[in-house]
């Protein structure tokens, strides 16, 4: 995001409903025009909420692949995760983002691993679990 830009009200769809990406607000200055340490913090709080709600957005679809993939082992795809990292420094590495490489990866990094983590756990929750020839459960 452009940090001299002021925040905008475009929508971005998210599944069904679409989701405001900024709002616009009295307290909110552009980056480049702050002059004092609680403006910034408005601002990142303002960031905050919507960034937490985007990845709330996100979860949802996490939930939807565990509920369309057919079986646990496809649960972690390594190809993908590094697809989407891989994308996600792309996207960090354009001008109007200029966002450092080494955050980007580990925030991705860390919402991936927490996103198969918690795709795991709805796979799981709704599976009857499978027992193999001997009798016992399998994971």
């Amino acid at each position: 995001m452009d940090s001299s830009a002021p925040l905008s009200r475009a929508p971005v769809s998210a599944g069904s409903a679409p989701v405001a990406v900024a709002s616009e607000s009295a307290a909110i200055v552009p980056a480049s025009e702050c002059q004092s340490m609680p403006q910034v913090r408005a601002a990142i709080d303002a960031l905050d909420v919507e960034i937490v709600t985007l990845l709330g957005h996100r979860t949802r679809y996490i939930e939807a692949a565990a509920r369309i993939k057919p079986s646990r082992a496809v649960v972690r795809d390594e190809w993908r995760k590094a697809d989407v990292i891989a994308k996600a420094l792309a996207t960090a590495r354009r001008s109007d983002v200029d966002v450092p490489q080494e955050v980007v990866r580990a925030v991705y990094e860390a919402l991936v691993e927490g996103s198969i983590a918690h795709e795991f756990g709805r796979w799981d929750a709704t599976r009857e679990p499978q027992v193999d020839n001997e009798g016992g459960k399998e994971g």
